[in-house]
């Protein structure tokens, strides 16, 4: 599976029914999307549709990301895929991840990188361990110009990043949603349907993970196996 939300792992460890899931099929179209919502962001591309796409050269004023520096929290697949196109388009790139290591990038703390970011893009997995993970003390130090990009729900607080940005304290905030609805919101928040993964190319790529598990599993081989 690709998706544990439905699924009792404890339970199937009980019963000694291996779960494996298929890691990475999605990785670059994720990491693309992330990217999309920070062009459009930086572009004050939310505010201007709610402005019917009519021209304020004062308002309108977007941010230039070349030189800006990009902060990624996670470096796995989609964290280390997210990172290399932020370094693709100019910025200096800074991580904080509890297990990997890129030399190709800065390694800071979770406190620093908030606090120092232009751009901040959480990349860790959802779970236990992470739920909560970005502190609301953390979100306060955030610069003004800062934009907070999420691709992973429930380990900072929404309503909070939704709040700073009404209130101009923060240049622009983007999620995804099952049910969007950005003309509800003030300031410049981007929320888009939850298609980050869904690529032609993901989906290939699922499916042919997919073939290979399943032939696997027939032999016993239980290949990215999670319990």
């Amino acid at each position: 599976t690709t998706s544990f939300s439905w699924i009792d792992i404890d339970y199937a460890k009980s019963k000694n029914v291996p779960v494996v899931n298929l890691r990475g099929f999605s990785s670059i179209a994720v990491a693309e999307w992330a990217t999309m919502m920070v062009l459009n962001l930086a572009r004050k591309i939310p505010i201007i549709i709610k402005d019917s796409w009519k021209q304020d050269f004062t308002k309108h004023q977007g941010l230039e990301l070349r030189d800006k520096t990009a902060g990624v929290v996670g470096l796995g697949k989609i964290g280390t895929a997210i990172a290399e196109n932020m370094a693709g388009l100019g910025m200096k790139i800074q991580y904080w991840s509890p297990n990997s290591k890129d030399k190709r990038f800065s390694k800071v703390s979770l406190e620093e990188l908030i606090k120092t970011s232009d751009i901040i893009l959480p990349a860790v997995a959802k779970n236990k361990e992470t739920n909560g993970l970005i502190t609301d003390t953390m979100l306060r130090t955030m610069k003004p110009n800062a934009i907070f990009v999420s691709i992973v729900h429930e380990v900072y607080n929404h309503e909070l990043l939704l709040k700073l940005a009404a209130k101009n304290k923060i240049f622009g905030y983007g999620f995804e949603s099952g049910k969007p609805e950005m003309d509800k919101h003030a300031g410049n928040v981007w929320e888009g349907p939850e298609l980050a993964w869904c690529t032609q190319d993901s989906m290939r790529k699922n499916a042919a993970m997919w073939t290979e598990s399943i032939i696997k599993a027939t032999k016993e081989d239980y290949t990215n196996r999670v319990n």
